[in-house]
């Protein structure tokens, strides 16, 4: 974020800068979430994804709403449903 922050003049417009920003921190948000997936640690992934977003709290400009309602499909599934094996197709 802080070459961001150092052009954050010259782009000239505050609305480029924030929606560059959003992009930056919802990347980060995904490979964070991708690992907690990766090493099956979905409560870890639902608590990921009920975080408010810092871009959105933080004007960026977007405008589609928050999207945290598969957090708590994540929580009411069942353990044995999250440990098993993914289902193969054939």
């Amino acid at each position: 974020m802080p070459e961001l922050d150092s052009v954050r003049e010259a782009l000239g417009n505050e609305a480029v800068y924030r929606r560059a920003r959003h992009m930056i921190t919802e990347d980060e948000r995904t490979v964070v979430g991708a690992s907690h997936i990766r090493a099956r640690q979905f409560a870890e992934v639902a608590a990921h994804v009920r975080k408010p977003r810092l871009s959105a709290e933080g004007g960026g400009g977007v405008s589609a709403p928050k999207h945290s309602d598969g957090a708590p499909i994540l929580l009411d599934a069942p353990p044995q449903q999250s440990e098993a094996a993914p289902p193969t197709l054939k």
